[in-house]
């Protein structure tokens, strides 16, 4: 993804909102303490992959990818699921994604997902020469571009499956050589804050931050030197895994 941007990032703080006490009761009054039920948790039962290879684990040394580092890192913490489903495929753009989810199986497998990790958009950059130029001279408006792109994919995940957790990978910089690193890198902080400001309407919808874990060359693949290595992969399921067994 071999994009430039100098661009001040607008980092948003959340407040928190701390509720007014209500008035102690009489002390003559005697009140039973009332017994309050903790609101069921949400079952975890089925995780799927979709998206580009990422999604699909290219790059994964032991050959396990995200998918089975996923079931993994669920056993590690003593989380019983289904196996993580792949549906992840090298080289996926959006619109490959689009053509895919039109498929009954695969229709069928997002409705009975409780959550769907997410990767795309790279590839559609990667495979049109024209947008990558495009990019560099006007990086917000092609940045616009492929958040629609993504939130239309999102949008019909959604309709298939409205109560499942959608997690969208971030991005990350394989060109750790680069002249062109900082600029790269600057673009993918942007694009990350892109798609959760994207998002944030739907409390169901979060990002995968990923560019840290693939911070210098160890990280990558042995195979190719593009992808993710083994380090990189486990280390991303533990943070997807972290995220749902902490929200759950």
């Amino acid at each position: 993804m071999k994009l430039a941007i100098v661009l001040p990032l607008i980092f948003l703080v959340a407040a928190c909102r701390v509720g007014s006490g209500e008035p102690s009761a009489p002390q003559s009054v005697q009140k039973e303490p009332r017994l309050v039920e903790p609101a069921p948790e949400p079952e975890l039962r089925q995780v799927v992959t979709l998206g580009d290879s990422l999604a699909f684990g290219e790059g994964d040394e032991t050959g396990l990818g995200l998918a089975g580092q996923l079931d993994r890192a669920f056993v590690q913490i003593g989380l019983e699921v289904e196996p993580t489903l792949n549906l992840g495929r090298n080289g996926s753009t959006t619109g490959d994604v689009a053509l895919r989810l039109q498929k009954p199986e695969v229709r069928q497998a997002l409705r009975d997902a409780d959550v769907i990790v997410l990767s795309i958009g790279a590839n559609d950059l990667g495979r049109s020469r024209d947008l990558r130029e495009a990019a560099y001279r006007a990086p917000l408006l092609v940045a616009d571009q492929m958040l629609e792109r993504v939130a239309g994919t999102v949008q019909t995940i959604r309709a298939l499956a409205p109560g499942a957790r959608i997690l969208i990978l971030g991005g990350y910089n394989p060109f750790k050589k680069s002249a062109r690193k900082n600029q790269i890198d600057r673009y993918l902080m942007l694009w990350d804050a892109g798609l959760t400001a994207r998002f944030e309407s739907d409390e169901r919808i979060e990002v995968v931050t990923m560019s840290d874990l693939v911070e210098d060359e160890t990280r990558l693949s042995s195979r190719d030197r593009f992808h993710p290595g083994q380090q990189a992969y486990e280390e991303l399921a533990a943070r997807i895994v972290g995220m749902l067994h902490t929200a759950g």
